[in-house]
């Protein structure tokens, strides 16, 4: 039986999407592989992932991360013209400018031709981060799709940070999402370290699968079956952790 893999925020974590890439004995003929975006940052071996990623020939939505490294990419080349540019932004932090400088024009290419979102049939998309209720996912801004968690109750437009709006006037995305479309994402570390099924406002599934490999927690994949309904998770355990969550990542994604 055909089946749509999907695989949540990996940052760098190579050695556990290898573990998970047996585990799920992968067909590489009928299946399809599609990562959340997040493959930089944190984790041990980031080139690695991009690698094997552009070696599989799977897709992938583009994460803020990898954004973030496109975006101070595109202003370096212009201090390189005009060495009196100031870059408005920090470098890639914790230390990861080797490995920024160390991918090749091929993996620069293949990460800037990542797309916003994957539709995998009529119903599901792939997303990385959030959606603000009252547009189509085609009409969503990006910034709002690689960033967003929380929506201002009174507004209905998204909040990148907890800090800018009171617990009272927040909730998460998915719990005002009123598209059509069921909606698979990352970028929201799930606080039990399992995936998140939210049954929004219109009936639609809002699936969360980052549960914090990088953090200690897994790496995770959803197997949407062939029907376009059924679907299981297949995880694997970080070997480690590889990063402390000093900016309470986990802690602020559950409101409740």
């Amino acid at each position: 039986m055909k089946r749509t893999i999907i695989i949540g925020d990996v940052h760098g974590c190579y050695e556990e999407l290898c573990e998970l890439i047996e585990k799920l004995r992968i067909d590489w003929v009928e299946d399809r592989l599609i990562f959340v975006g997040d493959l930089v940052d944190r984790g041990p071996e980031p080139i690695k992932v991009i690698q094997m990623l552009r070696a599989l020939k799977a897709e992938c939505t583009v994460g803020n991360h990898d954004e973030r490294y496109l975006r101070y990419r595109k202003h370096m080349k212009r201090k390189a013209e005009d060495p009196s540019y100031v870059i408005p932004m920090q470098a890639p932090y914790g230390g990861r400018m080797a490995m920024f400088e160390s991918l090749t024009e091929e993996d620069w290419a293949w990460l800037e031709s990542l797309p916003i979102h994957i539709r995998i049939d009529e119903n599901w998309v792939v997303i990385h981060a959030g959606l603000e209720p009252g547009l189509r996912v085609e009409k969503q801004d990006p910034g709002v799709v690689l960033h967003g968690r929380y929506i201002r109750k009174s507004t209905g437009r998204m909040e990148r940070v907890l800090s800018n709006i009171s617990a009272s006037e927040a909730c998460v995305w998915p719990e005002l999402w009123d598209g059509r479309d069921n909606i698979i994402y990352g970028h929201m570390v799930t606080q039990t370290r399992m995936p998140v099924i939210n049954l929004s406002p219109s009936g639609a599934l809002c699936v969360g699968i980052d549960t914090g490999c990088c953090f200690g927690g897994a790496l995770t994949a959803m197997i949407l079956l062939e029907d376009g309904y059924s679907f299981t998770f297949q995880s694997v355990k970080a070997r480690q952790q590889y990063e402390d969550d000093a900016a309470g990542y986990i802690a602020a994604t559950t409101l409740r």
